[in-house]
């Protein structure tokens, strides 16, 4: 019986990398589970930061098909063996968790970092509910992002003016350039500005 070669360094990581591949075009082409299919696809395309949605530890697992793998697989077991998987929203904002949504002390365990630390420190409150399953976090979760990149979008307008806003997130798919020209837009802009212009004259001792 021949012993299979072993393999190490470049030939183990290109094995790796077409493992990982395989791995990713079956999650997106496999139509006996529907769930995998909408997560796959969603990961891949979404523009959203995965650091601010994914959970602790797996923001940058995105970045390159092992990580990528591995984070489809960790998934694939949270929803059909174990089911520690959930999809809070947290202050509206939509998220995936690797816990059970009845697990003890749930709401505080889904918070970041940074939220903790002013929950504890300031006081400050969330609001935690829940998507219905990976269908509702991907529409919910895109629709967030949508509404997120048009904040950004009034507040760069606000600060450093209209060509610099258009320039910048026109980069993204959710961008709509006639935000440039929507009455709405307009005025939260200049609200905005207004807004900071007192802070600024607040700052520098004006009246």
């Amino acid at each position: 019986m021949t012993r299979e070669k072993e393999l190490h360094g470049f030939e183990l990581m290109e094995k790796n990398h077409k493992e990982a591949i395989a791995t990713i075009n079956m999650c997106l082409n496999d139509s006996s589970e529907p769930e995998m299919q909408a997560i796959t696809s969603y990961l891949l395309e979404t523009e959203a930061n995965p650091y601010s949605f994914l959970p602790d530890g797996w923001g940058g697992s995105t970045s390159t098909y092992t990580g990528f793998q591995s984070l489809l697989r960790m998934i694939h077991h949270a929803l059909y063996d174990d089911g520690d998987i959930s999809f809070p929203i947290v202050n509206g904002e939509p998220r995936i968790s690797f816990l059970n949504k009845h697990d003890e002390d749930y709401e505080e365990h889904v918070l970041n970092s940074t939220e903790k630390h002013f929950k504890e420190h300031h006081g400050n409150t969330y609001e935690v509910e829940q998507c219905k399953d990976v269908f509702d976090f991907v529409a919910k979760h895109s629709d967030y992002h949508r509404k997120d990149v048009r904040r950004f979008f009034i507040l760069d307008a606000a600060i450093h003016g209209w060509e610099f806003a258009v320039e910048h997130h026109s980069r993204y798919a959710n961008f709509d350039p006639d935000w440039e020209f929507d009455e709405e837009v307009v005025a939260e802009v200049e609200k905005k500005r207004e807004l900071r212009k007192k802070m600024l004259g607040a700052m520098n001792g004006e009246k």
